[in-house]
């Protein structure tokens, strides 16, 4: 049986703002294991910002 989409929506929401909780609680915790896994995964990384500055190239060029 599966859920709602009103039960669903409450579980995002609840999971959204229990991450969001932990973040602010252990801001650095999270920001330190988020630095060793750049630090770990460079190609990872610089794959992922070329994909983020191609987009908002793309951005900028269609909201010209």
């Amino acid at each position: 049986m599966s859920m709602s989409e009103e039960a669903r929506e409450a579980k995002r929401s609840y999971q959204r703002e229990s991450s969001r909780r932990h973040r602010e609680n252990n801001r650095e915790r999270v920001r330190e294991y988020q630095r060793q896994w750049r630090a770990n995964n460079p190609d990872r990384t610089r794959e992922y910002n070329r994909r983020y500055w191609e987009r908002k190239a793309q951005e900028q060029k269609d909201n010209s």
